[in-house]
């Protein structure tokens, strides 16, 4: 599991263990309007709380190239941490090689056009267990993401991403920052197992443009969302289709969505594939209370604008290697689905009532359709 490195700065009272949040006292030469509390040593970052989650959160990054590092303090011991309320934050600012755009390449087009969000086919697979029924063509627009090394030689698999205009790709921003384009490919075609690639190059296809959010802040994973733009377009065949984008103000109460990913437990008699699970979405309001309330997130958690939540239920959650994965609802009176959330992190995998924490593909979609528009991509 691949965590965000923190360090710990300035803890000032070392306090007795405690099962609830208790004030303390900062130091001696403290402002008597200074508020403290006892928080455990990885919720305290230069002497003031941590309310983004920065350094705690685990970005759902895949595992294969990253041990686990453990810290030198126990968990259970307490610090006392000064909080002034929400920290101060500002997007990243990152340069990037982006390349010219050409003209989209001529496409014959299907003599019925295919709506989005339509599956060819359906599965029961559930994430994290062991129940799988590898069944082709439930979730058509599921891609996944290779990224070579810095000599370009060995491809290996980053990331999951979903396939909203024939195009482009929406995934998260985070496996983004340090390669430019030309490091990375996307392979699509609407199978359960996860494709090798240079096995069919017709399901290939290379990055041409990465288009990050402006918004985007490490810290917190605020925003975290990146357009893939490719150097041709997927045919919709029904085997491949695009996924819907939900529509503006959507109302997701209640609702229960699906997330499929290729992340841990998906191997299958020594193959990758693609496991699905339900999960309901969580109010932003209480999804916030119930991540202050947990052991890993401090009690001033701030749940960004940009952060809608799933799950919290035992053993169905996503997990390392499930980033960039789509969360998607079915609408029965249109017979679709939608995309409402992309895979961002979790505090831990599966545990109940912890949801994970997605980027909300509701509040983007004003993003994504300018985007578009900017690159004459004609968006449906």
């Amino acid at each position: 599991m691949l965590r965000l490195m923190f360090s710990l700065v300035t803890v000032i009272v070392c306090c007795e263990g405690q099962s609830s949040v208790k004030t303390c006292k900062c130091n001696d030469n403290s402002d008597s309007s200074d508020i403290c509390f006892c928080v455990r040593s990885y919720q305290c970052a230069s002497g003031q709380v941590v309310t983004d989650g920065r350094g705690i959160i685990n970005i759902r990054a895949d595992s294969f190239s990253a041990r686990r590092c453990q810290g030198p303090t126990s968990d259970e011991e307490l610090f006392c941490c000064k909080t002034n309320g929400t920290q101060p934050r500002s997007p990243d600012i990152i340069d990037f090689i982006t390349t010219q755009v050409p003209p989209l390449p001529t496409v014959k087009p299907n003599k019925k056009p295919i709506s989005c969000g339509v599956q060819k086919t359906r599965i029961q697979a559930r994430v994290l267990t062991d129940d799988i029924t590898p069944i082709d063509g439930e979730f058509p627009w599921i891609a996944a993401i290779y990224r070579s090394d810095y000599e370009g030689d060995e491809f290996r698999y980053r990331c999951a991403g979903s396939l909203v205009h024939p195009r482009v790709v929406l995934t998260v921003n985070h496996y983004f920052r340090s390669f430019d384009h030309t490091h990375f490919k996307v392979i699509l075609n609407g199978k359960i197992e996860l494709p090798t690639v240079g096995k069919r190059i017709e399901d290939e296809r290379n990055v041409q443009e990465i288009v990050h959010h402006p918004k985007y802040y490490s810290g917190g994973l605020y925003n975290n969302a990146a357009l893939l733009i490719l150097d041709k377009p997927y045919v919709l065949t029904g085997a491949i289709n695009k996924v819907c984008l939900p529509p503006k103000n959507a109302n997701l109460e209640n609702r229960t969505c699906s997330l499929a990913g290729w992340g841990r437990g998906s191997e299958v008699d020594g193959h990758t594939v693609l496991k699905k699970v339900d999960l309901p979405v969580i109010p932003h309001t209480e999804c916030q209370s119930r991540l202050r309330e947990s052991p890993y997130l401090s009690k001033e958690f701030v749940l960004d604008d940009s952060q809608m939540c799933a799950g919290g239920e035992e053993g169905k959650d996503a997990c390392d290697g499930d980033g960039g994965a789509p969360l998607v609802c079915f609408v029965p009176s249109e017979d679709m689905y939608f995309q409402v959330g992309i895979v961002s992190f979790g505090a831990k995998c599966g545990e109940s009532g912890v949801p994970g924490v997605y980027t909300d593909v509701t509040a983007l979609r004003p993003w994504i359709e300018e985007e578009l528009k900017k690159r004459n991509l004609n968006f449906n």
